[in-house]
This record gives structure tokens, C-alpha cells and sequence, in this order.
């Protein structure tokens, strides 16, 4: 949308842009997802099957979010994501109809442990969200 566009629809006035369309690191395939705590800004890369992790305030890249090795699971169509405490990264995966809480420990982009949330009852999960505590999920 150009700039006239945006302003018409009532949000204001655009302030940025962040990334563009490719394959390499800083740029995006389908970006369906963002969460943020203190320090990083996660993007759900989806079509290129990873998480992307920026500095929060200075947007640089910091790297991508990988499981543990050997990995048993693996980062397929990333869509929903969402922070709950220091660390904890919930993420949907759209494709493989799941949703995993990943713990991260400190600056490390290597979680620490991997927890299937809600397994086999869900069918093409999209978006979550915490509140008071609680994980919601939007699924299909």
C-alpha cells in the first residue's frame, strides 16, 4: 500500500518498513507471525520454514531460532508466535497442525527445550496469543 493508502484507513501514518521479500537472513517469505520481549522481536518466517530474531530496538539481526540437536522436530511453516515469561517462545506451526513452547536461555537462539502443546487436536492452527496465564490458539 503506498503511504495515502495507509493513512486512509485510520491508522496514521506509516513510520517504517522492516525487511523485504527473499530467501536471505533479514528478508522474508510470507511473514505470518511477530512476538517481542525486553531484549528481541521474533518474525515467524513461514515459507522459509524459520524464526528470524531481531534486536528490539536497534532491528539488527541476531540470528534464527534453532531446536535442539538431534533434532526430532523440525521448524516447519512457523505462523503464530507469542512470548510468555523470560524465555519461553510459543509457536505455531500451521502445516504440521501443532503448536511447540520452546524454552530459550539467556542470548542463546538454541532452545533448551522443546514441549508439543495440545497434540493431536488441532487442525491447521494459526495464531496464539497468551492471556492471564493462559495460551489461546486459533485454529481452523
Amino acid at each position: 500500500l503506498s503511504d495515502a493508502q495507509v493513512s486512509a484507513t485510520g491508522f496514521g501514518r506509516r513510520v517504517g518498513v522492516f525487511g523485504m521479500e527473499g530467501k536471505e537472513w533479514g528478508r522474508f517469505r510470507s511473514p505470518c507471525g511477530m512476538a517481542v520481549d525486553k531484549t528481541c522481536l521474533y518474525i515467524a518466517d513461514t515459507l522459509n520454514h524459520r524464526i528470524q530474531v531481531f534486536d528490539r530496538t536497534r532491528k539488527e539481526f541476531q540470528g534464527v531460532v534453532q531446536l535442539p540437536q538431534p533434532a526430532e522436530d523440525t521448524l516447519q511453516d512457523p505462523s503464530g508466535l507469542c512470548t510468555i515469561g523470560d524465555g519461553q517462545l510459543v509457536v505455531v506451526q500451521y502445516g504440521l497442525d501443532r503448536v511447540l513452547s520452546l524454552q530459550l536461555r539467556g542470548r542463546s537462539l538454541t532452545a533448551v527445550g522443546v514441549k508439543p502443546l495440545a497434540p493431536g487436536q488441532l487442525y491447521g492452527p494459526f495464531g496464539v496469543g497468551s492471556s492471564q496465564g493462559r495460551i489461546v490458539v486459533a485454529d481452523s
